[in-house]
């Protein structure tokens, strides 16, 4: 039997970090704005403005991430990243005026963008050598906790509630569970006398994701130019597009409790495709799991365009949910797949700064869109649709032409 190792317990709090930094702060808010328009009055585009600062905050953020993290230890910095998030939902709680909205929204952009995905990444690797994807797989499992159950209690906490004591629990959750993964944290291995996890394992412990092929796995110039605007299209569709699936659904005509189950049910599943992904891609391959990912992401999204039933939305947002979790587990991946190792940490933050530029430039694209199709959000999601199937078509080219070097 194996000896417990302390970097199960930081999966555990990277874990809990995705869950009220990623899950709770940020996806789980589109779930408050059909009651923010009803209640103040704000336009689609005023909504979408909402998100745009998140989006412009998360990106200036994740720019100076190397800085900050360089001037604070990871502990610390998750630590305060963490407790901006909250700050964040405490002046949606108090917010009398729009513009209010506006600066609690750019308080959780910069907690995400430095307290979420990239320090995360740079946390797990300190631990792990080995199972890195299924710890990165687990942890991003945490976003999507947020959305099993939490969206009903949301919903009813407004209803009964309001928007103000809503948000006020929202933060002081949010405050406890980032000081209870501070207690935990530790910035590396050695501040406890420890290895990372699997850094005395053999090979055959290790199993065939640890034994990588050795031939070139250089990205040519003119394969960025598919790469990059995948990245960006990626960014787009699991940022903006996911956040304004609560408003598509509602103007759709399907009701506030009906829309909060679909979330999570649709949550269930992509906690487990998360799971699936990171455990198949170190067992066996990333080349079939984007496939796979890549298809119910875009089936997802064209079905979601069309449903009227309510199982039809069930199976729909279900589909969708555990596609678009490539989001948050494939970049990752893919760095490691289709570039030299030494060129890892230079490729993760290109694809990271795509993505995050890709959810900035088009927050507000879905809000002016709605305003000039009359209210309707389905046109977006069509090109949403497009820009999926276009990042699928892109990575796995990269793939195919690896697979062909390796000939």
């Amino acid at each position: 039997m194996k000896r417990f190792h302390y970097a199960y317990l930081i999966c555990v709090a990277t874990t809990l970090t995705f869950f009220c930094i990623a899950g709770l702060a940020c996806n789980a808010f589109s779930l408050h704005l059909p009651y923010i328009l009803k209640e103040f009055g704000i336009t689609n585009t005023q909504s979408s403005t909402i998100l745009l600062t998140r989006s412009l905050f998360g990106f200036l953020s994740v720019a100076v991430s190397g800085w900050y993290y360089k001037t604070f230890s990871m502990r610390l910095g998750l630590l305060i990243a963490g407790l901006m998030a909250a700050l964040g939902f405490v002046l949606y709680a108090l917010a009398f005026h729009y513009y209010m909205f506006i600066a609690g929204s750019a308080l959780t952009g910069i907690g995400y963008g430095l307290g979420a995905t990239l320090p995360v990444s740079m946390m797990l690797n300190r631990w792990f050598r080995q199972k890195r994807n299924v710890a990165m797989s687990i942890s991003t499992m945490g976003s999507t906790f947020a959305l099993i159950g939490i969206p009903s209690l949301i919903t009813w906490s407004i209803e009964h509630n309001g928007l103000s004591v809503t948000f006020l629990a929202e933060a002081i959750c949010i405050g406890a569970v980032v000081i209870l993964c501070f207690l935990i944290y530790r910035n590396s291995p050695s501040d406890l006398g420890l290895h990372p996890y699997g850094d005395t394992a053999d090979t055959e412990e290790a199993g065939p994701a640890a034994k990588k092929s050795t031939h070139s796995r250089r990205i040519d110039p003119g394969d960025w130019f598919f790469l990059l605007p995948a990245l960006f299209m990626l960014g787009v569709v699991a940022n903006p597009g996911y956040n304004h699936l609560t408003v598509l659904l509602n103007g759709q005509g399907f009701r506030p409790e009906t829309i909060a189950i679909a979330f999570s049910i649709g949550s269930v599943f992509a906690s487990a495709g998360k799971f699936l992904f990171g455990w198949v891609a170190d067992r066996f391959s990333t080349y079939w799991c984007n496939y796979i990912y890549g298809s119910l992401m875009v089936i997802g999204m064209a079905l979601l365009c069309v449903v009227r039933s309510d199982l039809a939305m069930y199976i729909s947002i279900a589909a969708f949910d555990v596609g678009v979790s490539i989001a948050m587990t494939g970049p990752a991946a893919w760095a490691g797949d289709l570039s030299e190792p030494e060129m890892y940490d230079e490729t993760i933050q290109r694809f990271q700064k795509m993505y995050t530029f890709g959810s900035l430039v088009f927050t507000l694209v879905p809000g002016l869109i709605a305003d000039r199709c009359g209210g309707s959000y389905v046109p977006a999601f069509w090109m949403f649709t497009a820009f999926g199937a276009f990042t699928i078509f892109a990575v796995q080219r990269q793939y195919l032409k690896m697979r062909r070097q390796a000939q």
